[in-house]
């Protein structure tokens, strides 16, 4: 509502923006397992220790969580619908049985070679024979999106799915690509300007395209560039092929009842500009208590950076020191392609298995969910929404032989582009922090008057000085906005409730002078019980950005 002379007009209404209590929480799913690999489930929540770039942090939610898998007991023979009824025949009696399990296979079949999905492909059809009950409900999903079966007991069709698997890259590359530079060198090249991995590029592109004539020097030298950001973007969209297939296949899974269990099977792939994506997944995953198991696909390989017999090598035999750093490159990219299944595993509670060609046990692992897993929630301390990562680590106060897992780090939120938007986080922001700022001159005091010995009314009376706001001038008026939050928390610091007062101002210089020296004064009323609160007092002028908050206790006696 616009303000017009002499003096502004207010709104009082709830929150415009969503009041999330549990917007900064974040999820840890914990797996305690002792020396053989059997999981922990006696431990309690003084028994861990949680820490966030370091810091400790108190644990304001913990569970224990079991998950081991049974059949589901039939229930009550019910009549089938065309059973006879009173004829004195006996009735036909089928079975209800409710599904107690959802597994998904995933296969990142738009990075994995063939002979990987044959392997993996073949362990997995021996593991679902051998393993399935007869409540659960299978499903085969591909990165590609081909070839895909819902979640079904039909073990025929998942059969069929499976040896349809074939691999499907977005862009098939050449056998024997003229220069060769491989993801990690061009991530080199274009985001870290990495001169040795250009120059190497730039001296291959000389022999295997100019046959080695230093006249077209110059020439290689500004074609190299494009060849190594041309595979750098084949690269990052391939990995968003696979990105985006694992979190539909989450979001899918999670509407299901019972237990939901997905195994990603690949052979890892380039991550190193999808971390905050990698962040959101495993939170989506926390969140839905969805368990994402990994399995390496390529089992136990031999790392070959400058190819096998089948690729020719361009070695520059003058320049050894060049084809060192590649081959470093090339044997550091090995262990990154991993990371991003080994991340999935660990944050969401599942078994990373990698470094063996032992298929058939490595799908027993990675199909079980875990017997037991610790869920720790915490709102981390002055958490701000700079889009920072933040390592998490887990310990044990009594750690005796015992191992634990858990996710690696978390990505905090980012402040909107809209403003908008960004006002609203900038509130949501203030309204959970515990300090206090003063950018605005703001007065805050509380009354409040018992009704009964169950019922009270607690009033806040919010002073704001104007003579230090800016305001912004148009068509000879003075234009500003304040938005006052009053927020209440109980003794325990959960949220109960909160208003919002929007204060438009569209002044002449007069009126704006009168007001300036009088301030303006808000009241809020609360409709409490007797107990021990704490008022929250958000003040944020919209030309200037500046905001103010205070605290301020309140003591209703019983």
């Amino acid at each position: 509502m616009v303000a017009q002379e002499p003096a502004e007009l207010t709104t009082q209404e709830p929150p415009t923006f969503k009041m999330e209590v549990q917007r900064n929480l974040v999820i840890v799913r914990v797996v305690v397992r002792d020396q053989r690999g059997n999981t922990v489930s006696t431990l309690r929540q003084e028994d861990f220790r949680l820490f966030d770039n370091g810091k400790a942090q108190p644990i304001s939610h913990f569970s224990v969580e079991t998950s081991a898998a049974k059949p589901a007991p039939e229930s009550k023979a019910q009549r089938s619908p065309g059973s006879s009824n009173g004829d004195g025949d006996e009735a036909e009696m089928t079975p209800q049985v409710t599904p107690l399990r959802y597994l998904g296979l995933y296969f990142d079949d738009v990075h994995a070679g063939f002979e990987d999905l044959v392997r993996s492909r073949d362990a997995a059809e021996g593991y679902l024979k051998s393993s399935a009950h007869q409540s659960d409900r299978m499903g085969i999903f591909t990165a590609s999106g081909q070839g895909q079966v819902d979640f079904t007991d039909d073990l025929d069709a998942i059969h069929k799915a499976l040896f349809l698997l074939r691999p499907r890259p977005v862009v098939v590359q050449e056998s024997d690509p003229c220069p060769d530079v491989p993801t990690y060198q061009a991530y080199a090249i274009v985001d870290k300007n990495d001169g040795q991995a250009l120059q190497e590029v730039i001296l291959s592109l000389l022999n295997c395209k100019y046959h080695g004539d230093t006249r077209f020097l110059q020439v290689a030298t500004q074609e190299a560039p494009g060849y190594a950001y041309h595979n750098l973007n084949l690269a990052e969209t391939e990995t968003e092929a696979s990105l985006r297939g694992l979190e539909q296949l989450v979001r899918r899974i999670a509407v299901l009842p019972g237990q939901r269990n997905l195994i990603l099977v690949s052979p890892g792939f380039f991550t190193e500009n999808q971390k905050i994506q990698i962040s959101q997944l495993i939170d989506r995953g926390l969140h839905e208590k969805v368990v994402i198991n990994a399995l390496d696909s390529r089992g136990l390989y031999a790392q070959m950076p400058l190819g096998d017999a089948t690729k020719r090598a361009y070695v520059l035999a003058n320049r050894p020191d060049l084809v060192t750093h590649k081959v470093y490159i090339q044997l550091d990219s090995y262990q990154r392609d991993a990371d991003v299944l080994a991340e999935v595993a660990a944050g969401t509670g599942g078994v990373f298995f990698q470094n063996s060609n032992d298929f058939d046990d490595g799908f027993r692992r990675v199909g079980a969910l875990p017997d037991a897993y610790y869920v720790l929630t915490f709102s981390p301390t002055n958490l701000k929404l700079d889009g920072r990562y933040h390592s998490l680590k887990v310990s044990l106060v009594h750690p005796e032989r015992l191992s634990v897992q858990a996710r690696r780090g978390y990505f905090a939120p980012t402040r909107a582009k809209d403003p908008v938007e960004r006002e609203k986080q900038d509130i949501q922001e203030a309204v959970y922090s515990p300090d206090e700022l003063s950018e605005i001159p703001v007065e805050v005091h509380t009354q409040f008057f018992k009704l009964n010995e169950q019922d009270a009314k607690l009033s806040v009376l919010t002073h704001v000085d104007l003579r230090l706001l800016q305001f912004r001038k148009a068509d000879g008026r003075n234009l500003n906005k304040l938005r006052l939050v009053t927020v209440l928390f109980d003794r325990d610091g959960k949220y109960i409730t909160g208003k919002e007062k929007i204060v438009e101002f569209h002044l002449r210089d007069v009126s704006l002078q009168k007001l300036a020296s009088s301030g303006i004064t808000s009241k809020t009323i609360f409709d409490v019980q007797p107990g021990a609160y704490l008022v929250r007092q958000v003040v944020r002028e919209a030309e200037g950005g500046q905001i103010s908050e205070l605290n301020r206790a309140v003591d209703i006696p019983y």
